[in-house]
């Protein structure tokens, strides 16, 4: 209600985290279910994750690949395999689209 005070806030988020997180994960998998009907969403393996994560952090390829001890060669393939499994014509669409997937985190 309106007379509740922040510390009256942070005591619900307390008492109440699992169920919150609960809610959280529900609302996010009926948004995938909207986003893509019965099919899976897009599943991208561990590296092509944090190759997008160190872009998303506006690393270049040289540095994604200095940071994760590849060539930056490999990098663009990883991210280009990306790319296209996010179905992005761009790195930039590709970062955006794992974030709002929460395929990544900043």
């Amino acid at each position: 209600n309106g007379t509740a005070t922040g510390d009256d806030w942070q005591a619900f988020v307390c008492a109440n985290q699992a169920s919150l997180a609960e809610v959280g994960h529900a609302i996010h998998r009926v948004a995938l279910r909207e986003l893509y009907g019965d099919d899976e969403p897009p599943q991208l393996s561990a590296r092509e994750r944090e190759v997008l994560m160190w872009t998303a952090r506006g690393k270049d390829y040289k540095a994604v690949g200095l940071i994760l001890g590849i060539s930056h060669h490999t990098t663009k393939a990883y991210l280009k395999s990306a790319r296209y499994k996010l179905d992005c014509t761009t790195i930039a669409q590709a970062v955006a689209k794992a974030l709002s997937l929460r395929l990544i985190s900043e």
